[in-house]
């Protein structure tokens, strides 16, 4: 955009200076086609770039922030905090309140102070929409301080909005963690999952998986249990698809797998449970979906069953709806 404003500028003087170089020659026909040739070229400027680059400039159906962001209002308890980017990193969540004054009663720490630290988060179910444990020490922009909340707690994903690859404004950290002292439920004895499986994904066997609802709106959110075990001790990924379009991709145990075998332990016969939510896509059509999932060493994909989209909301409804509008 800024580099636009400059040769926007730039063109301005190079076809201003051609048109009075045609004034001083003091030839009217010739001033009419000079300015009728800098009209088209002006015009021409805008318009073939924007015909060249049309489809890789093209966002409208980029709706993964919204969509993401949207949950988050519904999914946050009364009064919870929501730790953020802080500045202009952390405006995704920032327009939301101060455009629509959505869900004021939670605090948003980044948005009211670049140092956080000391506004006193105890007594608040605390979440976050960027890591603030077990970074490295040299800070990415927009980051929080170290110290917010303490080295020894948990962050637990537990909802993923739809990752997207490539462009320039890529999708690949749309996750809200649930900070917490206490680790989380990550292995059972026995599973008994709704729907059983019992497929194997290149040393990751997955007993089978709850889904709810079966029937959601288009750019809501669906609940996912997984059962698995890792019978290799090589760490996986797993991916989500709708179709065939991939939604999100984490690392087996929700990040927390390390963590807990070495502080807790965790025996090869016990089962892992991955209980998270996913954002459907406000794009998604209407109708009948597979949702499946696969290891990231494998090709072969799992179906977990077949949801139903409904549209009854349009999507900027369903937004503002949201938003309290």
């Amino acid at each position: 955009f800024f580099w636009a404003l400059f040769i926007a500028f730039g063109a301005a003087e190079t076809l201003g200076g051609l048109s009075a170089a045609a004034r001083l020659l003091k030839r009217d026909r010739l001033t009419r086609v000079a300015n009728l040739i800098l009209c088209i070229t002006t015009i021409a400027l805008a318009i073939f770039p924007l015909l060249f680059h049309w489809k890789i400039s093209d966002h409208s159906r980029d709706v993964a922030v919204n969509d993401f962001y949207a949950n988050i209002w519904e999914m946050l308890p009364e009064g919870a905090v929501l730790l953020t980017s802080s500045g202009v990193f952390g405006y995704d969540a920032f327009y939301w309140q101060l455009a629509y004054d959505t869900r004021p009663d939670v605090l948003l720490p980044a948005l009211t102070t670049p140092d956080p630290a000391g506004m006193g988060l105890a007594g608040r179910d605390i979440f976050t929409t960027t890591p603030v444990l077990n970074q490295p020490q040299r800070r990415r922009p927009g980051a929080l301080p170290a110290g917010i909340i303490d080295a020894d707690w948990w962050q637990i994903p537990i909802l993923f909005g739809t990752q997207t690859e490539g462009g320039a404004r890529a999708r690949s950290h749309l996750i809200l963690y649930a900070l917490s002292a206490e680790p989380p439920e990550l292995v059972i004895t026995n599973a008994n999952p709704s729907i059983p499986l019992e497929a194997d994904l290149n040393g990751l066997r997955i007993l089978g998986a709850d889904l709810s609802p079966m029937t959601l709106e288009s750019g809501a959110r669906i609940h996912i249990v997984l059962y698995l075990q890792l019978y290799q001790p090589e760490l996986k990924r797993v991916i989500t698809f709708i179709d065939d379009q991939p939604l999100e991709v984490h690392e087996l145990g929700l990040s927390n797998l390390q963590r807990y075998q070495r502080e807790i332990g965790l025996d090869s016969d016990q089962v892992i449970v991955e209980d998270y939510w996913l954002v459907i896509p406000s794009t998604i059509t209407p109708g009948a979906h597979r949702l499946s999932i696969r290891s990231d060493q494998s090709q072969t994909e799992i179906d977990l069953g077949e949801i139903t989209i409904v549209d009854q909301l349009e999507m900027m409804e369903r937004w503002l709806n949201i938003a309290g509008r």
